[in-house]
Order: structure tokens, then sequence, then C-alpha cells
């Protein structure tokens, strides 16, 4: 009977033993697993930066596929996917001047996975009041293209000059139909700079598309037109126009005889320009790998052939650069609007 007690006694005893060892095990098996786990946790922290990109990078456009900007935005997503080794699917968020697209970005983490394309007509929209946000509202990565306005005439017209045009609008303030775009947009600002140092005034024609405002021009509804080359171009291909003036710095090779204003006396030099941004506040470190990714992008070889086959000059700036030239232009721009009486002085 006593033995039979001593055995269930170390019986006991052995199982308790057994437990604690079991417990034991099991605290110290599970703490290196807590101390992975923080090991772990803790570089995903920065990792937003070290391992950047780590999925796909959004490109939103905010104009119409198969636009000038989209087919830019394009080029580069389709180049910039072999150097982030990361797919960049564009989507188009169109409506209110730009307003759509800002709106969709700065609703995204700024964690630089969603970019957006942007033009001088979106800075438009910031000087008119159309959207709800300044230029200190994003971070820039880089502009890619200027894109000088041109202006054209039927070939019949007695108008063989940009010269002849303006003399002609001295003499006759308001007699001459000029189409473009919407009123208060990029081109119809453009046109009244050039309006204001050519000493003249033209009346604007304006037209929600460049192919609306180049028919109304070979359709006799309209003196002239003012739109980008690309637009034009086919219609001089055709023998239907004729480019008698170029707002940027230098003649373009399709149109060698047409010069540019400031050949002619008139200090005005303008672009519908191309880049890229972001929703401000996104980690530096991302900002500086987007900068040194899309100046790659940028001095591809690939797209510096589409910049040159779609008659768009290379427009890289530094980005602190871009973000006090959108500054000025956003000044220049309200200026010109409440000139215009579009908008009333604050």
């Amino acid at each position: 009977m006593v033995k039979l007690k001593k055995v269930k006694l170390v019986g006991c005893l052995l199982l308790l033993a057994l437990t604690y060892f079991l417990v034991a095990c099991g605290g110290t098996k599970n703490e290196p697993q807590v101390s992975k786990q923080t090991k772990q946790e803790e570089p995903q922290k920065d990792n937003t930066a070290s391992n950047y990109p780590n999925k796909p990078i959004t490109m939103v456009v905010w104009t119409s596929p198969g636009s000038p900007v989209d087919v830019t935005g394009r080029q580069l997503a389709k180049i910039g996917e072999k150097y982030f080794k990361q797919s960049i699917p564009v989507i188009n968020k169109t409506g209110g001047s730009g307003a759509v697209a800002m709106a969709y970005v700065q609703s995204q983490p700024a964690d630089g996975y969603t970019l957006l394309m942007t033009t001088s007509s979106m800075v438009t929209s910031m000087a008119g009041g159309e959207v709800e946000f300044t230029p200190d509202d994003f971070d820039y990565i880089i502009r890619v293209a200027k894109d000088p306005y041109v202006i054209a005439v039927r070939t019949e017209s007695p108008f063989k000059t940009l010269k002849d045009l303006v003399d002609y609008a001295k003499k006759n303030p308001g007699k001459i139909q000029m189409a473009g775009g919407l009123t208060g947009g990029a081109q119809h600002v453009s046109n009244i700079l050039l309006q204001k140092a050519a000493g003249i005034e033209l009346t604007w024609v304006p037209f929600e598309g460049q192919a609306d405002a180049v028919a109304a021009c070979l359709g006799g509804h309209a003196d002239a037109v003012q739109g980008n080359s690309n637009n034009i171009k086919p219609q001089v291909e055709a023998g239907k126009l004729r480019v008698i003036g170029v707002s940027g710095d230098k003649r373009l090779d399709d149109f060698p005889d047409a010069p540019t204003y400031k050949e002619l006396g008139y200090d005005r030099e303008d672009y519908l320009w191309r880049g890229v941004m972001l929703k401000g506040g996104t980690p530096s470190e991302i900002i500086a790998k987007l900068r040194a990714t899309f100046k790659q992008i940028y001095e591809d070889p690939e797209f510096q052939t589409y910049l040159k086959n779609t008659n768009q000059i290379p427009g890289y700036v530094e980005p602190a650069q871009m973000k006090d030239l959108i500054k000025k232009e956003v000044e220049e721009t309200r200026s010109t609007l409440i000139e215009l009486g579009v908008i009333k002085k604050k």
C-alpha cells in the first residue's frame, strides 16, 4: 500500500515536471516568433522608401484617351515599366478642366503610387478658380515636353505672313476671327498675351476641341486657327492650311517657313507643356526615386524619338524650378483672366 502511494506520488511529480517542461519549451519557442515579427515589422516602417515601388504605379490622365496628353502619358508609362520594374496602368479621369483628376489624386495616399499627368491647361484651371487646389498641394516630378502653339490660315488666305495678319488687325480691331480652345483656357490666354504684345485686338472663337477649331477655319467660319502643331500638320500636308507663326523659341522642322513670334518682334514665347506631379506630402525619399527614374525615362532614346515625331520640344527642368514656373504661370494667367472679365479680382 505504501509502495503504491509512493508510485502515485512519483507519477504526479513526473507529470508536473513534464507539464512545466512543455510550458517552458512552448514559451521559449514562441518568444523568437514574437521577436521575429517585431524585427519584420520594424523595417516596414521605412519600407516605403527602401522597397519602392513594390506594386503597380497608377498614372492618372485628365484628358480623354487618344488626346496628346493621354498619348504622352502612355508613352511615359510604357517606357517607365522597364525602369520601375512594375506595371504602370493609365486611367483617364476626365471632367472639370482637370478638377476630377486632381481630386482623385488628392484622395489617394501620399505614397508615390498615384501619379498625375499634368499640363499648362491644368494651371489655367488653378488660376481661374475652377479647381480647389493650388500649386502647393502637389509635389513635382518632371516636366518632359514643351508643345508650341502655331497659327495657321487657309492656303488661299490673303494673310501670307503673321505680320500681314497683325497689320490688318491694327487697322480693323476685332474683325479677324481666331478659332481655338475654350474661352479662358491656356490657348486663349496665350493668344491674348500675343495680342497685347502686338498691340492688336482679335475676336476669339472658342471650341471644345482643337479638331473643331481647325474645321471652323477650313470651313471659312474663322480667318485663322491657333492650335498645337500635331492638330494642324495633317491639314498643312493636305495643302489646306498654311502655318504663319510659331509661339516657341525656334522654328519647327515641319513648318520651316513659319517664323516665331519673337522673330517678328512680338515678345512672347508660349507652350503647352506636359509633365508629372503627385500628391503633396509624399515622403522625400520616394520623390527622389521618382525624379531620378523619370529622368532616365525622359532621356531614353525611345521617348526622345517620340517627342521629335510629335513636334514636341524636350522640356526638362529641375523639379524645384518646375514648381516656381507653375506658380509664376498661375499668377500671370490669373491676371489675364481678370483682365478678360472671366474671373473677378479678389
